[in-house]
């Protein structure tokens, strides 16, 4: 390895934010506060119900009430909307979370229709329009989790983005382009990559900074690797192997480890920081709509 290699430890920050959740959930309910996050699982998606599960056991981890109801795949849009109104209007929810993705009878229309039935002061997750909007204009917003758990793993390794050159390849609604405005905000120079950007290895060398997020195991190999190059994994590809099934990510961890300034694993990297921003925003919801002054879990 390197000698100046570092191995980003996600799952470590993840705990530290945690406790700090803990600890404040837990003063709080001393004063008969307490916090809920409502999920809601349309169909039975086995990945879908891994996260699920991973988001309700962090939340009795650290105190936070879950709610979890489960629909079938074929229930209807008027009845995912009629239980996500109730939700809006219970003055016990905090939060809601619409994992996604949703069963393919949904039409994407449907989709995005159901996220933006969320009050945006409930939508822990940051899809809603109005906290999309906030988040180009750089106001107080909901921002999407995963998008906010790569920046703050790249500032525990490079507090200051201004200037930087960030090449962010995948440009979905979740990750990729709240990162980039994420980045934006912090005076970084952005390059978006997709399916269809050439010449992608130069971009990655032009790069001081690689954010992949494009859902294609070991899409980065030895040769697209520079030694200043900064980078998040942000896949998380199930694959199958004579010895079972394993988790990889979107680069070459093996060979990046041995090149690269820095590099999250896979797992333990980007996924516990998505869910500990989740506790995070939930928290944010219950202090904003109690007028609850709000701690910095991040520091």
């Amino acid at each position: 390895m390197s000698s100046n290699s570092f191995i980003i430890p996600g799952k470590e920050i993840a705990e530290n934010i945690q406790e700090k959740i803990a600890l404040f959930v837990e003063e709080q309910s001393k004063k008969n506060i307490f916090f809920s996050l409502a999920t809601i699982l349309v169909g039975d998606h086995p990945a879908s119900q891994v996260y699920i599960n991973n988001k309700i056991k962090a939340c009795e981890k650290v105190g936070i009430v879950s709610n979890h109801k489960n629909f079938s795949d074929k229930t209807s849009f008027s009845v995912l909307k009629e239980y996500i109104d109730t939700l809006n209007q219970d003055s016990f929810t905090d939060g809601i979370l619409l994992q996604l993705p949703l069963p393919e009878s949904m039409s994407k229309n449907a989709t995005d229709r159901l996220l933006c039935s969320i009050f945006p002061q409930k939508d822990v997750d940051g899809f809603h329009h109005e906290n999309i909007s906030n988040l180009v204009q750089n106001k107080e917003c909901f921002i999407p989790c995963t998008a906010q758990g790569c920046l703050h793993l790249l500032k525990k390794v490079n507090k200051n983005l201004v200037g930087k050159k960030v090449l962010i390849i995948g440009r979905s609604q979740i990750v990729g382009k709240p990162l980039a405005l994420l980045l934006l905000h912090e005076n970084a120079t952005i390059t978006m990559a997709h399916s269809y950007t050439e010449n992608l290895k130069e971009e990655c060398h032009r790069a001081d900074i690689i954010i992949c997020a494009a859902g294609q195991p070991n899409l980065l190999t030895k040769d697209y690797f520079q030694p200043h190059h900064i980078i998040i994994d942000v896949g998380i590809n199930r694959l199958s192997t004579p010895d079972g099934p394993i988790l990889q990510g979107d680069v070459d961890f093996q060979a990046a480890q041995n090149i690269v300034k820095a590099i999250t694993p896979v797992p333990k990297g980007v996924g516990p920081m998505t869910i500990a921003c989740l506790l995070a925003n939930t928290i944010k919801a219950g202090c904003q709509r109690r007028n609850i002054s709000l701690p910095n879990f991040f520091i």
